[in-house]
């Protein structure tokens, strides 16, 4: 909170003195995110303001100590090259928009939040236990009786993006009474068009990620076809090796498929893709239960060849879990996979030199 004086005016009246108080708050990157002024004599308004955004803030941090553990993984691994968008602006708005309810359940307050998104939103509840869906109206009635239950917000995370205008969030709510406290995790896919107004909010349960990454990644190539095949490959790629389908995953590389292994510890470069199907099948003997998650940010994306996160998770026998994060550069040609290059997630700008090299290599061809 700070107190501003001017001094303004003057001619037949002379100058006038005006003083104002501020209370200002900014978020975790220094940016102002909101600036409200009293009147200097209105310094109770101005310290109740303060002390709710204070307590506002205390309450975020509390809820990010209890964020679902995979999202906080997530948010804190690839936090240094997470590329934000029209979405994840959106959906923060959406969420300031949600407490600012919480705190004031008015007309006022629920106009604001209505505001966010467009007139032709669609909304759709794709957890198996609620399989509902409807437009703006529907949906504002819904997030109203959710906020009237007494949930609030237990946790959040943006964990994905697709394009300009597609995003991925984790949410926790929380709520109830201290002897029957419940709790409700979703994955969130939101599209705005291009004025960052919310045309489409899908709910989907948190624990099938792809099903949120398939429903981004088809609303990012609607929104920009040239994003089919790199996706496609991609997908199609983390599908097979999921399924533990070798045949399948085989049919999405290349024969000439060339892998560089570029991070510290990597294991260099094979060529061809019966030495990189061996390479895996030795891996599998040594490592059990191993998930590879691949896409939650792109870097870098052309019709042929993008650069992402990638995340593999799995156990050692007798040494137990372990995750792995790290950046990825795809090339596809037809339908398969025939450049594989992975890097350190410090490594972003080499891996992103790499790319633009990769890209002037597949022109000439």
């Amino acid at each position: 909170m700070t107190a501003i004086y001017f001094t303004v005016g003057g001619g037949d009246v002379g100058p006038s003195d005006l003083e104002y108080v501020y209370v200002v708050e900014a978020d975790e990157r220094e940016r102002t995110v909101s600036l409200v002024a009293f009147d200097s004599k209105d310094l109770k308004a101005a310290y109740a303001e303060l002390e709710r955004r204070f307590e506002a803030r205390e309450a975020a941090a509390a809820a990010k100590a209890r964020l679902p553990a995979r999202a906080k993984t997530w948010r804190e691994s690839f936090a240094p090259i997470e590329k934000r968008n029209l979405a994840t602006a959106s959906m923060e708005r959406v969420w300031a928009a949600v407490d600012g309810l919480i705190s004031d359940r008015t007309g006022a307050a629920l106009e604001a939040a209505r505001s966010l998104f467009a007139p032709e939103l669609v909304w759709e509840d794709r957890r198996p236990i609620v399989r509902l869906s409807g437009g703006i109206d529907v949906f504002m009635a819904s997030l109203h009786e959710r906020v009237a239950s007494g949930a609030r917000n237990g946790g959040r995370a943006i964990v994905g993006t697709a394009g300009d205008r597609v995003a991925i969030a984790r949410v926790l709510w929380a709520g109830g009474p201290a002897d029957g406290v419940f709790e409700v995790e979703m994955l969130v896919v939101i599209e705005v068009n291009e004025a960052a107004l919310a045309t489409a909010v899908i709910f989907i349960d948190p624990d099938d990620w792809r099903a949120a990454q398939r429903e981004a990644w088809k609303r990012w190539v609607t929104i920009d076809p040239t994003a089919a095949q790199i996706t496609n490959g991609l997908g199609d790629g983390l599908d097979a090796y999921n399924s533990k389908d070798l045949e399948q995953l085989r049919a999405c590389l290349a024969e000439e498929l060339v892998v560089e292994d570029r991070r510290r510890t990597g294991t260099g470069r094979v060529d061809g893709r019966e030495a990189y199907m061996q390479s895996l099948v030795a891996m599998s003997e040594l490592v059990t239960d191993t998930r590879l998650e691949g896409g939650q940010f792109w870097l870098a994306v052309a019709p042929d060849c993008g650069l992402f996160t990638l995340r593999l998770v799995g156990n050692v026998p007798g040494g137990g879990e372990f995750e792995i994060e790290y950046l990825e550069l795809l090339s596809v040609q037809g339908g398969r996979t025939r450049r594989l290059e992975l890097f350190e997630i410090d490594a972003a700008d080499a891996a992103l030199a790499r790319f633009e090299k990769l890209r002037a290599e597949i022109a000439r061809e």
